[in-house]
């Protein structure tokens, strides 16, 4: 019976989920609401109460404390793995990769520049390295689903040696949100996805999907400067 640990990390918000084969049973989502620290459980109840900075800071082991005390694991060995979403710049991480040493270094030299995603995330996963030792951690790319993109639409109108040197290309977000959307349209149109469709995500990207292959994506890159503030 496979279960998988779902983790999903922003800067004011934590989302993470329990899947058992394929299934959720179980989500928890983390968020600061009207100046409180709230955290909203669903499973076989649903719950909302107000939770301690601690427990916020902590909410890795807050989450597997109730897997542990609604039973819905046994011991932690029974997490098969976990799945951790990655919002990173760069080639190295517009795939999905188990995250290792070398990834976490490469997430450490990326943190200039995207420290908002980067520093929470790390933070988050070496938490989760300690809480459960020994369970595979699996960096979801949030880019993997744009990869088919063709060059004309992934490159930006500078030299083709700087893109490559500096690794500035368009690589796109959302992709996990964007890909459930591709297969929830899929299974409504008899598992096959219109010749011609736009699809919009509220976090503010637009992506053309064409025949099922990625073609274009609306997410620009926003160059951070030094400027003194």
């Amino acid at each position: 019976m496979s279960k998988f640990f779902i983790v999903n990390v922003g800067s004011e918000s934590r989302k993470y989920a329990l899947y058992q084969n394929g299934e959720r049973v179980f989500s928890v989502h983390f968020e600061k609401e009207n100046g409180k620290l709230i955290v909203e459980l669903v499973g076989a109840t649903e719950e909302k109460k107000e939770v301690s900075q601690k427990e916020f800071e902590n909410s890795a082991e807050y989450v597997v404390n109730e897997l542990l005390s609604c039973r819905l694991i046994g011991n932690k060995s029974e997490i098969s793995a976990v799945g951790f979403r990655v919002v990173a710049p760069g080639s190295y991480f517009s795939l999905h990769k188990i995250i290792d040493g070398e990834y976490l270094k490469k997430l450490e030299t990326a943190k200039e520049q995207a420290p908002l995603h980067i520093n929470p995330m790390l933070a988050e996963i070496k938490a989760l390295g300690q809480i459960l030792p020994g369970v595979p951690i699996v960096g979801v790319s949030d880019s993997a689903f744009h990869d088919s993109m063709p060059d004309r639409a992934r490159h930006y109108g500078i030299p083709k040696n700087t893109a490559e040197e500096l690794d500035i290309f368009r690589f796109g977000y959302h992709g996990i949100s964007f890909e459930s959307v591709v297969g929830k349209i899929k299974n409504m149109n008899g598992g096959n996805l219109p010749e011609k469709i736009i699809i919009c995500h509220l976090g503010g990207e637009l992506i053309y999907p064409k025949n099922s292959v990625m073609i274009w994506t609306k997410w620009r890159i926003i160059l951070i400067l030094n400027a003194g503030f």
